[in-house]
């Protein structure tokens, strides 16, 4: 394994300088995490017997959310938000996870 990101590209540089292939696969789960959809996240937790205190908690978390786009001096209508979970939080992997 690479201890560090410098580390990597190093031993990348040498295995390209002594003419070697280097096979790379980049992933992108950005688009993964809007694909939960709230209720089937809520049901699977329920199906898992998750304590019904954090299934309240996740719940909460996703009820009543909203989003609207704005570009210059342009915005849509405020939608519902039904699907996706919070990039960036704690707890978005973790709901990613259960979900998959």
């Amino acid at each position: 394994m690479f201890s560090s990101v410098s580390e990597r590209g190093i031993q990348v540089t040498e295995i390209l300088d002594n003419g070697q292939d280097i096979d790379t696969i980049y992933l992108d789960f950005q688009k993964a995490f809007d694909t939960v959809p709230h209720h089937r996240l809520l049901n699977t937790l329920s199906a898992y017997r998750i304590e019904d205190q954090l299934t309240a908690w996740v719940k909460d978390l996703f009820t009543d959310r909203v989003r609207c786009v704005a570009l210059a001096q342009s915005a849509s209508t405020w939608s519902d938000i039904t699907s996706g979970v919070p990039q960036g939080s704690a707890v978005g992997p973790a709901c990613f996870t259960v979900h998959k």
